[in-house]
């Protein structure tokens, strides 16, 4: 599909051609424009224009656009899922993290992801609108530091591990998350599943024990968990599917017991 380079245009898109970026903004726009000293057109309609002839699409975000190179021969968008988590990015001050399934696609643990990838926002940071519309998004404070896949910050397998013993309500899919947990815990070490669980709440540790116990034995002993003396709820308070008597947990949510999975994991 052809697209027309007006002559106030061949400047600004020469340079993205030049650059190359995923994603530009309109401050990024701008200094390109400036740095054409020509007055016209506004950035309004210099941001326009190149819309509607198709070197920029919305990326879901404000103020953020994906550019669309001549080699794409067309106006058409990446298929990227998780391009509105990269134009969320664009504003540094978000703690934002790829999460929980599609953590565990991105890590190689999965096989596959959810179809509606899932992002993790930190205490004091608000998502933009249009994130929260084209993902999922789930409120979480992690510990460690994120790991970098292809530009994007993604929780290392400790943060997901604690993470689905913290908040077990956000997990999606819990038979897909049972199904690869011995392989999550084999990619979890004991220091940095240490530093996850710094500052949470007993009930954490003990959600965990419950997970892990019969899965990966050898991290009890990172954290020594102990039997709560109350009952410990490993999803809503509700009729519990089962009981366990070691941990004292009310299970409500796993579609399976955890020792049934190491059963099958052997």
């Amino acid at each position: 599909m052809t697209r027309l380079i007006t002559p106030s245009l061949a400047a600004v898109v020469e340079q993205l051609e030049l650059e190359q970026p995923r994603l530009v903004t309109r401050q990024h726009l701008k200094n390109l424009w400036d740095s054409e000293a020509s007055p016209n057109p506004s950035l309004t309609e210099l941001v326009r224009h190149l819309k509607t002839q198709g070197w920029i699409v919305p990326s879901g975000v404000r103020g953020v656009y994906e550019f669309v190179p001549g080699s794409r021969a067309g106006r058409y968008p990446s298929r990227d899922p998780l391009q509105p988590l990269r134009a969320a990015l664009a504003d540094s001050s978000l703690k934002l993290a790829v999460a929980l399934g599609s953590a565990l696609a991105l890590l190689n643990i999965a096989d596959r992801g959810p179809d509606r990838p899932e992002v993790a926002v930190a205490r004091g940071s608000k998502p933009p609108r249009g994130l929260s519309q084209r993902m999922r998004v789930v409120h979480y404070d992690w510990r460690l530091p994120t790991t970098p896949i292809d530009g994007l910050p993604v929780h290392q397998p400790a943060t997901i591990l604690v993470h689905i013993a913290h908040r077990p309500t956000q997990v999606r899919s819990w038979g897909a998350v049972l199904e690869v947990l011995p392989a999550l815990t084999e990619a979890v070490t004991s220091d940095a599943l240490r530093i996850e669980l710094e500052g949470r709440p007993k009930a954490t540790s003990t959600r965990l024990a419950y997970l892990i116990a019969r899965i990966a034995p050898n991290l009890l002993t990172t954290f020594a968990p102990q039997r709560s003396r109350g009952l410990v709820w490993f999803g809503p308070r509700r009729r519990s599917l089962r009981y366990d008597n070691e941990w004292n947990v009310a299970d409500t949510i796993l579609p399976m017991s955890p020792s049934a999975v190491a059963t099958v994991a052997r």
